[in-house]
C-alpha cells in the first residue's frame, strides 16, 4: 500500500471531492495525508485523515502596489521594476516559501503526490523532487484540442456541420490571444515581476522544464500537458475525443453522506419544515442554487419567482448562497422558499429539477441523484463548457440568464419535468457513474506511479 500526499487549494468544490477520493483511498488500505494552505483541519480530521497546513499561497509575491495612481507613477514603477527585475524576482521566489513546502514533503516521504492543478508553485517544486507526481483536476480536459472548443466556450462540437473545424480553431485562437495579451500587459507594466513572472523564474531556478508549461489553457496561470492528470469526472460526460495516456478520468467523487453536520442539516426551521412537507406530499421540488452568481444576477431570481409563483403544484426552493438578503423578496407564496444556504446533497435527493449555474460539482451531484438540469450558466471559468456538455448528452436544458424571460423559464422547467428521454439519459449516465465508483479507476493509477521513484529526478537543484 502507498503513502499518499494529497494537496488542494481548499476551495469548497475540490475540497469535498478530493476528501471523498482520499476517504476511498484510505478505505483501500492506503495511508493518506491531506495538505492545504487554508485552515480546513477540522473538516479533514472528521474524515479520519491526517492534516498538514501548508504555507499560504502568495498571489503577490514580489509586492506589487495596487492600484498605481497616475500615468507618471505607473511609468516610474515600470522603470524601477525593469531596472531591478532580478532583485524583485528573487524577493518573489523567497515569498513563495517553497523551502518550507519542500521540507514538509521530505519529512512526510510520500510514495506519490496528488496536487491540485491550481497549486502552481507546489506543482513546480514537486515535479523536480524524487517523488511521483499526479495532478488532481475537477475539470474536463483543458488542453487545446482541434475537436472541441475551450472549456469557457458554450460551443458544442458537431462534426460534419459546415464551419465546425474553423469555428473551433477561431475560438482557440481568440482564447490564446486574450490570455497572451493579459500576460503581456502585466509583464510590461511590472517589468516581468508579477506572479506569473515570479513563477516562471522559480521554474527555471529549480530546473522545471519550460516546455511543460502551457500558459494559455485553463486554469491559469498554467496547465501542464506532460504531467499525468487525474480528473474527478466521467469521460462519457465530456465531448468525444481520443485522450492521451496521461489524462485519466476516475469518475465523480460524490459522498453518499458528508460527515460534517453543518453541511448536512439545515439550521433553518422553515427549511426543515419545507423539506419535510416535500417528502410527505411528493410534490415536484424545483431546486435552484445560485451561490456562484453575482449580486447583479439577482434579476434572474425575480424572473424565476415570477415564472413559478402561480405553479402551486410545485415546491420551489431557491438557495442564495449568502449572496443576497432573502428579505428582498417578502410575501412569497407558500410553495416558494428562499434561503441563504441549503444542504445540497439532501435537497438533490428530493429534487425533480435542478436549476444551477453549470458548476461541475453540482452537475456530478445531479448525475449521482439522477436529477434533470436546467442550466443558466454563470458564464465564468468552465461553466459555459459544462452547460454545453449537459445539453450535448441530453441530461438537461441550457438557458441564458440574461436573455430568457419569465415565460421562457417556465416553459423550460415544464419541458424538463416532462422529458422522458432526459430521464432515460440520466439513468444511463448514472449507471456509468456507478461503474466508475465500483471499479475505483484511481487504484490502477496510484499503483502505476507509486511503484518507484522517478528516474527524472532533479531534486539536487
Amino acid at each position: 500500500m502507498a503513502r499518499i500526499f494529497c494537496m488542494t487549494t481548499g476551495l469548497t468544490g475540490i475540497l469535498y471531492a478530493s476528501l471523498e477520493l482520499c476517504r476511498r483511498m484510505q478505505g483501500q488500505g492506503h495511508e493518506v495525508v491531506y495538505a492545504c494552505p487554508q485552515d480546513v483541519e477540522k473538516t479533514v480530521l472528521e474524515q479520519g485523515l491526517q492534516f498538514i497546513k501548508l504555507p499560504p499561497v502568495n498571489f503577490n509575491p514580489s509586492g506589487l502596489p495596487s492600484p498605481i495612481p497616475g500615468l507618471l507613477s505607473q511609468l516610474k514603477h515600470t522603470i524601477q521594476r525593469n531596472l531591478q527585475r532580478s532583485k524583485y524576482l528573487q524577493q518573489g521566489i523567497a515569498a513563495l516559501r517553497m523551502q518550507e513546502f519542500q521540507a514538509i514533503i521530505e519529512g512526510e516521504s510520500p510514495d506519490v503526490i496528488l496536487a491540485d492543478v491550481e497549486l502552481a508553485e507546489h506543482i513546480i517544486r514537486s515535479y523536480t523532487l524524487d517523488t511521483p507526481l499526479i495532478l488532481l483536476s475537477q475539470w474536463f480536459k483543458v488542453w487545446e484540442n482541434k475537436n472541441f472548443a475551450p472549456l469557457d466556450a458554450a460551443f458544442q462540437p458537431l462534426p460534419g456541420t459546415p464551419g465546425h473545424p474553423s469555428r473551433i480553431k477561431k475560438l482557440w485562437k481568440k482564447n490564446n490571444q486574450r490570455r497572451w495579451l493579459s500576460l503581456l500587459k502585466q509583464r510590461l507594466l511590472h517589468g516581468g515581476t508579477d506572479r506569473y513572472g515570479v513563477l516562471k523564474a522559480y521554474a527555471r531556478q529549480v530546473g522545471f522544464e519550460d516546455g511543460l508549461l502551457d500558459a494559455y489553457a485553463f486554469p491559469p496561470p498554467f496547465s501542464y500537458r506532460h504531467i499525468p492528470v487525474m480528473s474527478m469526472n466521467l469521460m462519457e460526460l465530456d465531448f468525444p475525443d481520443t485522450y492521451g495516456s496521461e489524462y485519466y478520468y476516475i469518475g465523480p467523487m460524490v459522498s453518499d453522506e458528508r460527515s460534517n453536520p453543518n453541511l448536512e442539516k439545515p439550521d433553518d426551521a422553515s427549511l426543515s419544515n419545507f423539506l419535510g412537507e416535500v417528502e410527505v406530499s411528493r410534490a415536484p421540488l424545483i431546486y435552484c442554487n445560485v451561490s456562484s452568481m453575482n449580486v447583479g444576477d439577482l434579476h434572474f431570481i425575480d424572473k424565476l419567482i415570477n415564472a413559478t409563483k402561480d405553479q402551486v403544484q410545485w415546491r420551489v426552493l431557491i438557495s442564495l448562497g449568502g449572496k443576497a438578503v432573502k428579505e428582498s423578496w417578502p410575501n412569497l407564496p407558500k410553495h416558494i422558499l428562499l434561503v441563504t444556504w441549503a444542504p445540497q446533497l439532501s435537497v438533490l435527493g428530493l429534487a425533480a429539477c435542478s436549476i444551477n449555474h453549470g458548476g461541475i460539482h453540482t452537475i456530478n451531484e445531479c448525475v449521482h441523484f439522477q436529477v434533470p438540469m436546467l442550466i443558466y450558466s454563470g458564464k465564468k471559468h468552465d461553466q459555459n463548457g459544462c452547460a454545453a456538455r449537459i445539453e450535448h448528452h441530453g441530461l438537461g436544458i441550457r438557458g441564458d440568464k440574461d436573455l430568457d424571460q419569465v415565460q421562457d423559464i417556465l416553459q423550460k422547467i415544464k419541458s424538463l419535468l416532462e422529458d422522458k428521454q432526459i430521464a432515460q439519459n440520466l439513468q444511463a449516465m448514472h449507471a456509468t457513474y456507478l461503474r466508475y465508483k465500483k471499479e475505483q479507476a484511481w487504484q490502477e493509477l496510484i499503483h502505476k506511479y507509486a511503484n518507484g521513484k522517478k528516474s527524472m529526478s532533479k531534486s539536487g537543484k
